[in-house]
């Protein structure tokens, strides 16, 4: 696995020779915070001090850190007290 800093966009890029295991799989989309770039075959997050640690971790053949949900809060929420869309008449 290779980690990226992507200085341009300010983001953490974790490119993987072949598809990771289903542990990282599943720890990647558990943090809100990774995204998978289907055109470019690799995962990427804002570059905080988790998402470094997380890529750092996984890089070393560590278990990286439980999910933070930092990105949760950047994101608009839904809103489930009304519909996402409205009928007119």
């Amino acid at each position: 696995m290779i980690v990226k800093m992507n200085e341009e966009k300010n983001g953490v890029e974790l490119h993987f020779p072949a598809v990771p295991s289903q542990d990282v799989l599943d720890r990647l989309r558990a943090d809100n915070a990774w995204r998978y770039h289907r055109l470019g075959k690799y995962w990427y997050a804002v570059r905080t001090p988790e998402t470094v640690a997380f890529a750092e971790a996984l890089e070393a053949g560590e278990t990286p850190p439980a999910a933070t949900g930092a990105a949760a809060h950047s994101r608009t929420a839904h809103r489930h007290d009304k519909p996402a869309f409205e009928m007119r008449y």
